[in-house]
């Protein structure tokens, strides 16, 4: 079995972020479009910074990949 390699929790996050914005984006798309309405929906994954010493992300509960 090949090794899976880990990923630092900035892409498990824009991973996630880009999963739940892509599956609200195909609905509200469908919904749009059952009742008539012609609007384009998108999909924004942004980013921020965090500082590297705040306590909040002392304890990540972060994926097991994400470490």
């Amino acid at each position: 079995m090949p090794e899976i390699r880990h990923q630092s929790l900035n892409i498990c996050v824009g991973m996630t972020q880009g999963q739940i914005g892509a599956m609200l984006q195909q609905v509200l798309h469908k919904v749009l479009h059952d009742e008539g309405i012609k609007r384009d929906v998108v999909t924004l994954v942004s980013h921020f910074v965090v500082a590297e010493d705040d306590p909040d992300f002392a304890l990540s509960s972060a994926w097991p990949c994400c470490r």
